[in-house]
């Protein structure tokens, strides 16, 4: 996931793909209900959490290769 959003029914989806969706439906993917609103709001606890999840998965990998090495 590249660029997480929240929509209206609280659930998080990468930005692009919903807004694929939107352009056809006006319910959610989820729940199948209509959804209020159209607008996306970042959801940066997600990013975040994503971009420390590459941090670690990159330092573990450089001590495993130093480790075979």
């Amino acid at each position: 996931m590249v660029e997480p959003v929240i929509a209206a029914d609280g659930h998080t989806y990468e930005k692009t793909a919903i807004q694929h969706w939107l352009q056809g439906s006006s319910l959610s993917p989820v729940t199948g209900d209509k959804l209020p609103h159209t607008r996306l709001v970042p959801n940066v606890l997600v990013k975040s959490a994503l971009g420390q999840h590459a941090h670690l998965t990159s330092q573990v990998c450089q001590l495993l290769q130093k480790q075979v090495l």
